[in-house]
Formats: structure tokens, sequence, C-alpha cells
């Protein structure tokens, strides 16, 4: 079965034009955006607290059994 021809496609409509460029390019970065907003005031240091370590005893908490001596 042949395919019919091809309707030609309507004509597209123009293009919007587009936005105008800014004549002159800025220089100062503040002249082009708003300035930031002020930082918020940073938080006290904490005070240098000691840490309160347990006192571990370094011996063990069994006794361990003496080395036996080599055979000669």
């Amino acid at each position: 079965m042949p395919l019919a021809p091809l309707k030609p496609l309507p004509p597209r409509p123009p293009a919007p034009p587009a936005p105008p460029l800014p004549s002159v390019a800025c220089v100062e970065p503040s002249a082009c955006r708003p300035p930031l907003p002020p930082l918020p005031p940073a938080p006290p240091a904490a005070p240098d607290v000691p840490l309160m370590l347990p006192a571990v005893p370094l011996t063990p908490s069994r006794p361990v059994p003496p080395t036996p001596p080599l055979p000669p």
C-alpha cells in the first residue's frame, strides 16, 4: 500500500525577540547583585574541660602464673 504524500508543514511562527543585553558590563560585583546578609556571630568557644578518665590500674585483674623455665 503506497504511502500518501506528506502535507507541507505550516510556516513556523517567528521566534520571540531576545531580551536586551546590558550595555555596560558590571565591573563591581556589588553593583550587580545585592550584598550578602551578614554572617551570624560565632558561638562561644567551649571552655577547656579536663577529661575525667577513670583511674584504671595497669595490673591485670587476675594473677598471671609465672612462665616456666625453658628446658635446657
